[in-house]
């Protein structure tokens, strides 16, 4: 068994010795320096801002509707939500929101949403019922202040009807 830090302070002691200065024992080599802390943080954003690109929909083909999307985040990384996704009954959802904050966290949140969507569309739940779900996710995981507004709006091609749920976000056109 091998001897506690303490242990071994013990030991000196009680034999007259002075402890070493543990603080001065040289730190273990590295096996490569550390990049630049900036540089590494450049990189990250990048690789944050290609996977926030991944995220916009691709279009939905449907002769009945004609759903155009753009997304014109103000940062490279941020809060912005917007989707597009044929449901399993033959409409199609789309869902816009926003994260309250910028940059990293807010990204992490929109990203968590876009994930409960998708799989709160997977699952055949309505409208009313993904958001529901969402809320509660979000109320249990993000408890720090972020919150996310949002709407989304199921669209009937074959009849034009219109299911929609609007959590906290501006108004929007149909």
């Amino acid at each position: 068994m091998c001897p506690t830090t303490a242990d071994s302070i013990r030991s000196y002691v009680r034999h007259g010795k002075t402890a070493p200065q543990w603080s001065r024992w040289p730190a273990p080599p590295r096996s490569r320096p550390r990049p630049a802390p900036r540089v590494t943080e450049d990189l990250q954003m990048a690789q944050a801002a290609r996977v926030k690109e991944q995220l916009i929909p691709q279009p939905v083909q449907c002769p009945q509707v004609e759903i155009a999307v753009s997304c014109e985040p103000f940062s490279a990384v941020g809060g912005d939500y917007v989707d597009v996704l044929p449901m399993p009954d033959g409409r199609i959802l789309v869902a816009l929101g926003d994260v309250c904050g910028k940059g990293v966290s807010a990204a992490l949140v929109a990203t968590a949403t876009h994930g409960m969507i998708h799989s709160g569309v997977a699952d055949g739940h309505n409208v009313q019922t993904l958001v529901q779900r969402l809320d509660a996710y979000l109320r249990t995981f993000w408890t720090d202040g972020l919150f996310v507004t949002l709407v989304c709006v199921a669209i009937d091609p074959a009849t034009g009807a219109t299911q929609a749920v609007n959590a906290g976000h501006l108004p929007v056109l149909i």
